[in-house]
């Protein structure tokens, strides 16, 4: 269906365009509308509302492994950037050894 013309109902991809498709990208195009919908309707929605709701009061993000244990994150929601941070400790570092 993929490489057969649009104006019979097909994709109008030519084989190697196909070839080069990853897994994914070909079940969306070959796949039902109505499907994807219902797919995206599971997928995002959640009993717990906002991210307030899943932290704890020390910032920590309250989370559930696949056998159910509860478990809290170890990376706190912040509003710095991982490489923000690293950034700002290898500064730090450069101006204390400046002054030694």
């Amino acid at each position: 269906m993929l490489c057969e013309n649009p104006w019979e109902g097909g994709g109008g991809y030519t084989p190697q365009q196909v070839a080069d498709m990853t897994p994914d990208q070909i079940y969306f195009r070959l796949c039902d509308k109505e499907m994807l919908n219902e797919v995206r309707e599971k997928r995002y929605s959640s009993d717990t509302g906002s991210i307030a709701e899943m932290m704890d009061d020390d910032g920590m993000v309250k989370g559930r492994l696949a056998d159910g244990t509860v478990v809290r994150m170890p990376a706190r929601v912040g509003g710095r950037s991982v490489a923000q941070r690293l950034r700002e400790q290898a500064e730090k570092k450069r101006a204390q050894e400046k002054k030694k």
